[in-house]
């Protein structure tokens, strides 16, 4: 689906009849240009390459090394400077040589290296015959014949009809396309669907009534005591006129009150809104007024750092809480459909926006949790992370809801490594989720994490992308635990998909993974058609985890929450996520970045994503950000990056120039660097972009590329590039090309 590129072909040179019998090489190499529309149909397409093609030929006795020389192009030693397709078709009747004595067999010949990133070569010997070259360092056999088959479809499908746009001409067989729309999808699992996230903790209070349900601060409480503690909360809070449809805020401190507060608000048949009470009072007014909120529920000592004249405030650990005669569950009928909280992220315009999750979403991921990776005997779980996030909703009722003592780790130990450590290992916890720059810091601070923590056995990472090299550190220190790389968002419930991280696993990024139960994904391509294995699309999510959409926003619901166009039988809404992933042979999807990060610079579609991706996995490198900075004909791409702490500096510019080249072609690396001591955040946790510039930063130098030289060969190399360049210093590390230089100079 390239709607442009430049293509060569080699032409025979012998327009003049002199030429025809004559011996030697007059053979030149034509570019052709084309600008394809999707929108075309192919008959059009047909008529404009043949108009182009024509065009070129008139061409066709300009030397290819005076066109070089000319253009001057930007060069790399891996890549050919003007294009990197070549297309040959051999139109000369093939030869019979009747040698007396000899029979002459015509003999299939690989010359071993591809001069280029991919050669096809078409011939007529009765029918069309193709033969594809490939470099082996860019594409494996298996995605080689992929694109053969795609190009079959692509044959297959303008014959039948030529009058098809460009953009629908299919790519995938029949098997490929049900393969990535059913047969990757077919995840339906039966769970309890009635169920809500109040229901389902009753239940296990009537089970396990004096098992132990909360650990905090030394103290301990059962299944009875939250119950009892969350029902008269809940009944005060029906007294002041809530029920279900309401939003009631929670403005609580890490503490075992705050999971009570929940409890309370959902047994009401409300829905909760984590008000943190870390925000500024401005953020606090807006998330506050922009729910509507019936009721806030918080602490007596906090309750003085709420907003003025915020109505129906319920302190929930003072006396008129546990006064209350009624301990009883309330009698009030919650649907399993209903909203369960509203949480709120960040938006792309700088407005919060609000996600109504559901009970059903949640308790379809626990579910999967519990079945996938089923608790044992004596586990004990923690809880970490900020109500804001989605992810504490599994912390907090996954536990909870299977009879598992749970930790609340105080917020001040959340924000300790050390502190928190130690809380881990003196409560014997056995499983924590935690984002992949969490983990980084607390091998970094203890390289003995293993001797530290010996039973916490299934880490669970979200949030980020998993870095290759953190995931091999990890297995190291823990070769017998197990780690887990998720997926998702606010509006998905947290995770739709996962990958356990196979010991000794090789690949060059790890993977999110596939779908959990009831749960469809499908990679979709920007004209809307599934996107063939090993191809970039947008992560679309259907299935059981959605959320309503987004608390009074029905536009922006209706643009992210989209009728099922691709599998309407499976889930009837698919959520757009922004995100850009591929399929890899086995149904693991691999992570591209986002949607939203993409720019364009002179002419060139670029992923800022895919460069910090690539960035972010040098051994020197713990996070990067890409940027595109100045104006006009001076934009160019800059990068900020925090070193890793057990580094003593950063690596220079010309090293991480070096290693990009390795991994992206010259158009994708970065002009300029610098170092940052940490990324600016925004209150949700994610980059502020716009601050990066103003951050304070230290420039990189290119010192290696100034090297001098360190022999007499060198040193006459050098003496041969300033003359010929006409520059005035030259180091060892630096680039011919990049200087100027071209073939002819060579």
């Amino acid at each position: 689906r390239v709607l442009f590129r430049s293509i060569g072909t080699p032409i025979a040179g012998r327009n003049d009849v002199e030429l025809e019998n004559m011996i030697g090489l007059f053979v030149n190499t034509l570019i052709f240009r084309g600008d394809i529309s999707p929108k075309q149909t192919f008959r059009d397409v047909v008529r404009q390459v043949r108009s182009f093609a024509l065009e070129a030929y008139a061409h066709q006795d300009l030397p290819f090394e005076k066109l070089v020389e000319e253009l001057v192009p930007q060069r790399s030693l891996d890549t050919h400077p003007l294009f990197q397709v070549l297309f040959t078709f051999q139109n000369i009747p093939q030869q019979v040589f009747n040698i007396p004595g000899l029979t002459v067999h015509e003999m299939p010949f690989e010359a071993g290296i591809a001069k280029f990133d991919l050669s096809v070569v078409m011939w007529e010997a009765g029918e069309l015959h193709c033969e594809f070259e490939y470099n082996t360092d860019l594409f494996e056999p298996d995605t080689m014949k992929r694109l053969l088959q795609h190009f079959e479809r692509i044959l297959t499908g303008v014959v039948e009809n030529p009058d098809l746009a460009v953009a629908k001409i299919p790519l995938m067989s029949t098997e490929e396309r049900e393969q990535v729309l059913l047969e990757w999808n077919r995840t339906a699992i039966d769970y309890p669907k009635d169920l809500t996230i109040p229901s389902g903790f009753e239940r296990q209070v009537e089970r396990t009534p004096d098992a132990t349900a909360l650990l905090f601060a030394g103290e301990k409480w059962s299944y009875r005591q939250l119950n009892n503690e969350a029902n008269r909360l809940a009944h005060r809070l029906i007294e002041k006129g809530v029920g279900a449809g309401s939003l009631v805020g929670v403005f609580v401190e890490r503490s075992a009150e705050m999971v009570m507060a929940l409890l309370g608000v959902l047994k009401t048949g409300a829905a909760y809104v984590p008000l943190d009470p870390a925000y500024p009072v401005e953020r606090l007014k807006f998330l506050i007024e922009d729910a509507s909120l019936s009721s806030v529920v918080t602490q007596s000592s906090i309750q003085d750092r709420l907003p003025e004249k915020v109505r129906n405030v319920v302190v929930c650990d003072g006396d008129g809480n546990r006064a209350a005669a009624q301990s009883a569950n309330p009698s009030r009928s919650v649907a399993s459909d209903q909203r369960a909280y509203v949480i709120y992220t960040s938006g792309s315009t700088g407005t919060p926006k609000g996600v109504e999750g559901t009970h059903r979403a949640s308790l379809n991921r626990f579910s999967w949790m519990w079945r996938t990776y089923p608790f044992k005997a004596g586990e004990i779980c923690c809880q970490k992370t900020n109500l804001g996030f989605v992810d504490s909703i599994w912390e907090i009722f996954g536990p909870l809801l299977a009879g598992v003592p749970n930790l609340i780790i105080p917020h001040e130990a959340a924000r300790d490594p050390e502190e928190m450590l130690q809380l881990l290992a003196r409560e014997h916890v056995t499983r924590m989720v935690l984002v992949p720059s969490l983990l980084r810091t607390l091998l970094d601070r203890a390289p003995n994490l293993q001797r530290r923590v010996p039973e916490l056995k299934l880490w669970t990472c979200s949030g980020e992308v998993l870095p290759v090299d953190l995931a091999k550190r990890f297995q190291q220190s823990f070769p017998e635990a197990t780690l887990l790389n998720i997926y998702g968002s606010s509006e998905v419930a947290a995770d739709v998909t996962y990958h356990e991280v196979a010991k000794g696993e090789t690949t060059s990024t790890i993977a999110i993974g596939k779908p959990i139960s009831n749960t469809q994904i499908y990679l979709v391509d920007e004209y809307g058609e599934p996107a063939p294995l090993g191809m970039r699309g947008q992560i679309f999510v259907g299935g059981d985890n959605l959320a309503h959409g987004y608390l009074n926003r029905p536009e922006l619901t209706a643009e992210r929450f989209v009728s099922n166009w691709l599998a309407p039988h499976r889930s009837p809404r698919l959520y757009r996520t922004g995100d850009l992933g591929r399929f890899r042979w086995n149904g693991d999807i691999e992570y591209l970045g986002r949607v939203d990060s993409q720019v364009k610079l002179r002419g060139l579609r670029i992923e800022l994503g895919e460069i910090e991706s690539v960035l972010s996995a040098h051994a020197g490198v713990q996070e990067a950000v890409v940027m595109v900075s100045g104006e006009g004909e001076q934009q160019k791409l800059a990068a900020y990056l925090v070193p890793n702490e057990d580094t003593k500096s950063a690596p220079s510019a010309g090293e991480l120039r070096r290693y990009l080249r390795t991994k992206l072609p010259e158009h994708m690396v970065p002009a300029s660097y610098w170092q940052v001591e940490a990324l600016p955040l925004l209150p949700s946790g994610k980059v502020n972009r716009g601050a990066l510039a103003g951050c304070g930063g230290k420039p990189l130098v290119d010192q290696e590329e100034l090297a001098a030289p360190r022999n007499q060969v060198e040193e006459k190399l050098a003496e041969i590039w300033r003359e010929l360049l006409e520059v005035e210093k030259v180091g060892i590390e630096q680039n011919f090309f990049e200087l100027g230089g071209h073939s002819l100079l060579v």
